[in-house]
């Protein structure tokens, strides 16, 4: 009986004494050609178990996860206390962007900035407070360096 498959009309390559033929991964790679949709649920089907038998990482991750800083430290205990004296209760976080262009501080770099700051302000979910310091001719020599190449935003 001819075999239809180019696959099955090749010889098998032994080379002897080299270990490059193994009759078993012969027997194996047969198997496989010849029930392809067997061997592809079989994987579906241990995907599936492991899946069902451990947990995702997400799961372990929110079941395990520990805070990096602990509630009670001082650092915490101080925000706290500026936020209900800002009236901005609620502030776990102090976050800094700092931004930076080799030509300075120019015009087209100021709309940046002022849209990024007008962002921040309209996110009121995530944002209690914006303190614009170069909006503020006292306080913009604070934000701004020297040579007028990088400036913060509070």
């Amino acid at each position: 009986m001819a075999r239809s498959s180019i696959v099955h009309n090749r010889p098998s390559r032994r080379s002897a004494g080299t270990g490059e033929y193994s009759a078993q991964l012969e027997k194996v790679a047969w198997f496989t050609l010849r029930r392809k949709g067997f061997v592809a649920s079989v994987w579906v089907v241990v995907a599936v178990g492991l899946a069902v038998l451990f947990p995702q990482l997400e799961s372990v991750i929110r079941q395990q996860s520990v805070d990096p800083i602990p509630a009670g430290v001082p650092s915490f205990q101080t925000l706290d206390r500026m936020g209900e004296a800002f009236n901005e209760k609620g502030a776990k976080t102090t976050v800094f962007v700092a931004m930076e262009n080799d030509r300075g501080f120019s015009d087209t770099t100021r709309a940046r900035y002022d849209e990024l700051v007008t962002a921040l302000r309209a996110d009121t979910e995530h944002v209690i407070a914006v303190r614009d310091l170069l909006g503020d001719p006292l306080t913009e020599s604070q934000a701004l360096s020297k040579d007028k190449k990088a400036w913060y935003l509070p």
